[in-house]
């Protein structure tokens, strides 16, 4: 994926990034359960705080738990860092 941006054209770049994107995200969610859901909930929630991962919404409805699920544990985060302080 490297040599994307010197082998095609500025106006066929996104293409492959595009595919890569779709066929990962696919496969993240086959045949998910509650089970592999929450784990990766969890994950996204250490690699955010850890600034390992961005995710992007453009679906209100598909936003507005995630944005609450990321203020959540930001505050967790800060009430932990608050008390191991006050030790």
């Amino acid at each position: 994926m490297n040599k994307v941006y010197v082998d095609y054209p500025v106006s066929m770049q996104d293409a492959p990034f595009a595919q890569v994107a779709e066929q990962t995200v696919g496969s993240m969610f086959s045949n998910v359960d509650l089970t592999k859901l929450t784990k990766v909930a969890q994950l996204m929630g250490s690699m955010a705080e850890g600034r390992h991962f961005s995710m992007y919404a453009f679906d209100e409805t598909a936003e507005k738990p995630l944005v609450m699920q990321a203020l959540l544990h930001r505050l967790r985060a800060v009430k932990s860092i608050r008390r191991w302080e006050c030790m």
